[in-house]
Order: C-alpha cells, then sequence, then structure tokens
C-alpha cells in the first residue's frame, strides 16, 4: 500500500473515531487521547502487519511536523487566557519550571547510574554546580544525555488542560478551584514548549556556530522572530476578513508556512507555531475567530499525534525501562512539594490538593517527544519510552483523582461529601 493511502487511512479513522467518541463515548467518559498509543503501536513497524513501516513513517516526517505546528498554534491562540491570572499564572510557571528540573535531574542521575551509553559523537560535559567547605560538585555527562533528560523534564512539567476543561462541565464545576487548575495547566504548556525551543535551538546552534558562526542566543533570537513575524503577516493579510472559512484558510495557511520554515532550520515547528499562535491572538482582531475555526480540527489533530507517536516507539532493552517509573515517581513528587509551596506563598492556602487535579497530561507531553525524536533520532526510542510510558501510567488514575479534587472543592453539581471518592481514587 502507497504512503499516501496510508496517509488517508490514517486520517479518516482518526475523524471517524473522533466522530462516534464526540456523540457517544465523550457522554460518560472523559478521554486524554492516551490510548490512541496503542492503535499507533499495533499499526506501527513493531507489529506483523506493517501498515505503518518504518519507510512510511521516514516519508510523513514533514506531515508529522505539521501536526506539531498545527497543535504548538492552537496553544498559542488560548495562551493569552492565562496572562491575566495574575498570581495564579506565576504559581503554574515556578512550579512547572520546579517540576521540569526536577525530573531532570533525577532522569539524568538515572542515565548515569543505569551506565546508558550516549550515542556516537557526544561531547562530555563537567559542569561545577556547587561550591562550598573547599570541594566543588561537578557535574559530568554527556550534552546527549543533558538534552535528553531536560526533553524528558519538559514533557512532565505538562499537565492537560484541556482535560481539566471538559471534567469540570460534565461536573457543572465552574469554581475558583477549577479555574486555578486550567490556569496552572495552561501555564504549565508554556513552559514545556519555551523548554522545547531552547533545547532545540542549543543543539542547532552546536552546528550552526561552526558551520555560520551562530550562536545559541542569535539561533534563538532567529526562532522568537520567525514566528512573530509570521504572526504580523497573518494579521497583515486576513485585514477585515470576516468569512469563516477564508479565515481558516489563512490560519492553517499561515501554520505550513511557520512549520516548514521551521523544520528546514532545523528548530522546533512547535515552538515557532507557539510563538505564531501568541501574536495572532495578541494583535488579530480575528483572534477569536481563528480559535474557533481550529477547534474542529482539535481531537482528529490529538489522535493523529498519538497514532504516530505510537507508531514511532521503538522498545529499549535492558534496565532502560526503568525510566518511565523514575518519570512518573519524580514528577508525583515535584507537583505533590512545589504546587502547594507556591500557591501557599501567593495565594490563599488551597483546600484542596491542587497537584492531584494536575495529574493529567494529554497530547501536548507526548508532540515534545515526538518533535525532539525527529531531531534526535538516535534518543527516539529512550525519548518516547519514557514519556509515553509516563503518560499512560499518569492516566491510571488522573480522571478520579481530577473528579476527587472538583467534588471536594464543593464545585460540582455532587456537593455531598467525597469520602467514597477519594477513597476509590486512592
Amino acid at each position: 500500500m502507497t504512503t499516501p493511502a496510508i496517509l488517508v487511512l490514517v486520517i479518516a479513522f482518526s475523524f471517524a473515531v473522533t466522530r462516534w467518541f464526540t456523540r457517544f463515548a465523550e457522554r460518560y467518559v472523559v478521554m486524554s487521547g492516551a490510548e490512541y498509543l496503542v492503535v499507533g503501536a499495533l499499526i506501527g513497524p513493531l507489529v506483523p502487519s506493517h501498515l505503518l513501516t518504518q519507510t512510511a513513517l521516514d516519508s510523513l516526517q514533514p506531515f508529522v511536523s505539521l501536526l506539531m505546528g498545527l497543535l504548538g498554534f492552537m496553544v498559542g491562540l488560548r495562551s493569552p487566557r492565562g496572562l491575566g491570572a495574575g498570581p495564579a499564572a506565576t504559581v503554574g510557571i515556578l512550579s512547572a519550571s520546579c517540576v521540569l528540573i526536577a525530573v531532570s535531574g533525577a532522569t539524568l542521575l538515572a542515565l548515569d547510574l543505569l551506565g546508558v551509553a550516549p550515542p556516537r559523537g557526544s561531547l562530555p560535559l563537567s559542569l561545577p554546580v556547587m561550591r562550598g567547605f573547599g570541594y566543588t560538585l561537578t557535574l559530568k555527562s554527556y550534552d546527549a544525555h543533558v538534552w535528553l533528560s531536560l526533553i524528558v523534564g519538559a514533557a512532565a512539567a505538562v499537565s492537560a488542560s484541556g482535560v481539566i476543561t471538559r471534567t469540570r462541565e460534565r461536573l457543572g464545576a465552574a469554581g475558583e478551584t477549577g479555574q486555578l487548575l486550567t490556569t496552572l495547566a495552561d501555564t504549565s504548556q508554556w513552559v514545556a514548549i519555551i523548554a522545547l525551543g531552547l533545547v532545540l535551538a542549543v543543539g542547532r546552534s552546536t552546528s550552526a556556530v561552526t558551520a555560520y558562526g551562530v550562536g545559541l542566543t542569535e539561533w534563538a533570537l532567529a526562532a522568537l522572530a520567525l514566528g512573530g513575524l509570521c504572526g504580523v503577516l497573518f494579521s497583515l493579510f486576513i485585514g477585515r476578513e470576516i468569512d469563516p472559512q477564508r479565515v481558516f484558510l489563512a490560519g492553517l495557511g499561515v501554520v505550513i508556512f511557520a512549520s516548514g520554515i521551521g523544520t528546514a532550520l532545523g528548530v522546533s515547528p512547535l515552538f515557532v507555531n507557539w510563538i505564531v499562535g501568541v501574536t495572532v491572538a495578541l494583535t488579530s482582531t480575528h483572534a477569536d475567530a481563528v480559535a474557533s475555526a481550529m477547534e474542529r480540527m482539535e481531537h482528529p489533530l490529538y489522535v493523529l499525534i498519538m497514532i504516530f507517536a505510537g507508531a514511532m516507539w521503538q522498545p529499549v532493552v535492558g534496565w532502560i525501562w526503568i525510566l518511565p517509573l523514575v518519570y512518573v515517581a519524580a514528577r508525583y513528587l515535584g507537583r505533590a512539594f512545589f504546587v502547594p509551596l507556591f500557591a501557599r506563598a501567593l495565594l490563599a492556602p488551597p483546600r484542596v490538593s491542587l497537584a492531584h487535579g494536575l495529574w493529567s497530561q494529554g497530547t501536548l507531553a507526548v508532540a515534545v517527544a515526538v518533535n525532539f525524536s525527529h531531531r534526535y533520532p538516535e534518543l527516539a526510542s529512550i525519548a518516547l519510552t519514557t514519556v509515553l510510558g509516563g503518560v499512560l501510567l499518569n492516566e491510571l488514575l488522573s480522571h478520579r483523582l481530577l473528579r476527587a479534587v472538583l467534588i471536594d472543592s464543593g464545585e460540582s453539581r455532587d456537593s455531598s461529601p467525597s469520602t467514597e471518592t477519594v477513597e476509590e481514587a486512592a
């Protein structure tokens, strides 16, 4: 079967499943999309049917980059809703950043203890971390392991705001706790996308500084300028157009353009299009119309990204299988410690465990790993195994915990004591 025919079948499947999910399944359960990772693995190169071969996946990389760009654009369009959240946005950024650092450190330590060999051509790093009492604590590793650990940390920082929104709608929870959880999840996505953009910019500048004399600062500024320029061009191009179809096509066109340039430059299309989305949201009067038009593609987009991520996954060997457990444990400890720490310092003391409401991760965490895997294919199996395994493990209890938090806050239609719900979640 030809690659275009396979692509058509996968897209048709994603739209059909999304239509069924929207009409029937969402009445009874809120799903983050992680279950489609299994579907992708079943149609990928690992299964004897070989519906999606490795050659087909390689040829579809530009299409996957476009999906990354669309996701970044959608997240960017929604980003300004968190800018006016004040202290809540600060809590979200600080806590997500600390989770990123904690999970990155745990992953880097695990890679060293497990003796994971770095890819060929990796550069040794020796960084002094702390000095005192006549001693110096020095971090010794390889650049590839550092980039991998930072990407795993960036994925761990993500919380799924869409899952929180849909769960609040089902429970009728419209209070401050639900809104706070949404803000914390939104801002965690900013942290993850910025970290991804910086890591890939660092990797790109490592080769570009020799070839073109362009360092990290110049490369990061170029990525920012590219996204901002595309967003401004969209605002100028669309003018006073009000036809929804033309607004949608203009938005899709700017995403394709920015994704193509970002991929050609070797930077993240997810990051570049996030900048485009933020710029459009802040400068265009059509931002709401574009966001509304893009919402029609939201669920199929999530399904496609999950399917391709599952198809790209290659199993690891030996003790590396421990990394998903390290991911989940470090993320849990980081969330449980830093979220209440900053919430008590900057907000009123929360009555419920906010960290339990931020357990679900959704599509963006997977997209971060997929985007990194395209840039560093030699690290793809470790990155995808760690993140995809961690996301699947997180989904086992995420919805029960989120539901328990919203009920305990007294904001849902079911305002009865939730002892049974908490016991069930535990």
